[in-house]
């Protein structure tokens, strides 16, 4: 399932609906200069996390901004169970796909062993389930000063600004 996170943005819900056009675009500015400062950290995070066995999952991280809010995006299949968690409440997760995995992440297991390992790991994943690592929330927590001043210098230094 893709995923989808909305990351918040301090003192956006105290503009005004009717913002002057100016100030608008402005705004829409500093939301997409932030969106990459954010997008840089979430992958810098995943990287952190070690979860970077093929770089498929930190290669699809996108940032989509609008008026007022940035969001962050992963189109990988696995991208919510590893950044939110998952548990499988009827079935174990697909053994192949952690064979793998196995083979990419730990090259040193042999061949012959692999299969082991992933069937291991898989019955683990079905019976403790899998702690999310929440990219997302790293990454605005380390930038979330950042990103305030940026919105906040956007907002005082368009022409017809409004108080925020």
């Amino acid at each position: 399932m893709p995923l989808r996170q909305n990351v918040p943005i301090a003192k956006l819900d105290r503009i005004p609906k009717k913002v002057v056009a100016e100030v608008a675009r402005s705004l829409e500015r500093a939301l997409q200069q932030s969106g990459k400062i954010i997008l840089r950290e979430v992958q810098r995070a995943t990287k952190e996390a070690g979860a970077v066995a093929t770089g498929s999952l930190n290669k699809s991280w996108r940032v989509v901004t609008g008026k007022r809010f940035v969001a962050v995006t992963n189109a990988v299949k696995y991208a919510s169970a590893v950044t939110m968690g998952a548990k499988w409440p009827r079935r174990m997760p697909n053994v192949r796909k952690i064979q793998t995995w196995v083979s990419i992440k730990f090259p040193q297991v042999r061949p012959g062993d692999r299969k082991r390992v992933a069937f291991a790991i898989a019955k683990t994943l079905k019976r403790r389930g899998m702690k999310g690592r929440d990219f997302v929330r790293v990454a605005q927590e380390r930038v979330a000063g950042q990103v305030n001043t940026l919105i906040e210098t956007a907002l005082r230094s368009a022409p017809g600004r409004s108080r925020v």
